[in-house]
């Protein structure tokens, strides 16, 4: 008989004051970790299942998520099939950051850039 455990479980069994501290560690390890595949995995979906959801394959989504570049429709999609929402912030030198709530695109005609203070949104 093995005495294996998956994480999951042995994190259940700990105590409510470690578990938070787990979660804390494990949240600041995210905001570390930058790219999308850290995002899928913290939503707990497999490469197979966003691709499901792309209409693509996992070897598609596995490519993607390697790459350091991709188009920000791309992106925005990805980021929708996760159930979130992209934001762009500017950042310059002595301001207030600036979120970028719609970008033009060079195939959508009338399309304007809408700049926004992250404060001032939704």
């Amino acid at each position: 008989m093995s005495n294996e455990i998956s994480l999951d479980d042995w994190i259940s069994q700990q105590t409510p004051d470690l578990q938070a501290a787990i979660h804390e560690e494990y949240l600041k390890s995210l905001q570390r970790e930058e790219d999308l595949k850290a995002v899928r995995q913290l939503l707990r979906q497999s490469q197979a299942e966003l691709a499901e959801k792309l209409r693509t394959n996992q070897g598609a989504v596995s490519k993607m998520e390697r790459k350091s570049d991709m188009t920000l429709k791309n992106l925005r999609s990805v980021v929708h099939h996760l159930g979130g929402k992209l934001d762009i912030v500017i950042r310059l030198p002595n301001r207030r950051p600036i979120r970028l709530e719609k970008l033009s695109d060079a195939n959508v005609p009338g399309e304007d850039t809408v700049l926004r203070k992250p404060e001032d949104s939704p």
